[in-house]
């Protein structure tokens, strides 16, 4: 990776690279790059699209979470819970055979794990399809991961949703869709489930 100045988060990754008694190759360094900008950038901006679009589909969520601000944290922790955003799902390979669900996996197999399904998990919460903001927190999703695989920007993430959502409330009173819901054409043949457009009216 040449020509990168040492400054920001990748350019301190570099560095750290050529110092390394066991450096990542080039093709590596890129792989990692295109992750953190996909995850830093395309993840929140389909988030939000997505937020909007509910925001814009209910007016009456709209205006409860206008003249109650309070009460948007945590809305916005259901909208992580409920909210569908991968297209497809994140792949393991099993190191040891097991059995998950009462299905046989063996050593070496893929498994397809969906965080979205995690999220609708009817043992977990009731009617696991209904957007609910005052289920009772915290809100166990796993939007953000778990453990050792916890996002390290979820603060960030909620942070910053958090204030856009709130500027959309409060400069766009009058937001709806100037479409019905089944005419919002979504995005095909990619791992984020996006719409491609959001008609809106205000």
């Amino acid at each position: 990776m040449t020509g990168i100045g040492t400054d920001g988060l990748l350019g301190r990754l570099a560095l750290l690279n050529r110092s390394s008694d066991r450096p990542l190759s080039h093709q590596e360094l890129v792989e990692i790059a295109l992750f953190l900008f996909v995850s830093g950038l395309g993840n929140p901006a389909g988030f939000l699209a997505l937020c909007g679009l509910v925001l814009a589909r209910d007016p009456e969520l709209a205006a409860r979470l206008r003249w109650e601000p309070r009460a948007l944290p945590g809305a916005l922790e259901e909208l992580y819970r409920w909210s569908v955003m991968l297209g497809d799902s994140i792949t393991r390979i099993a190191r040891e055979d097991a059995e998950v669900g009462g299905v046989p996996v063996r050593a070496g197999e893929l498994v397809l794990i969906s965080i979205d399904a995690a999220n609708r998990d009817p043992a977990v919460f009731d009617s696991p399809d209904r957007l609910d903001i005052d289920r009772r927190p915290p809100v166990p999703h796993l939007r953000f991961g778990q453990g050792r695989h916890f996002c390290p920007a979820a603060a960030l993430n909620r942070a910053q949703t958090e204030v856009a959502l709130r500027a959309l409330l409060d400069t766009v009173p009058g937001l709806r869709l100037a479409v019905a819901p089944e005419e919002i054409r979504w995005r095909q043949d990619h791992a984020d489930l996006l719409p491609e457009t959001i008609p809106v009216r205000w």
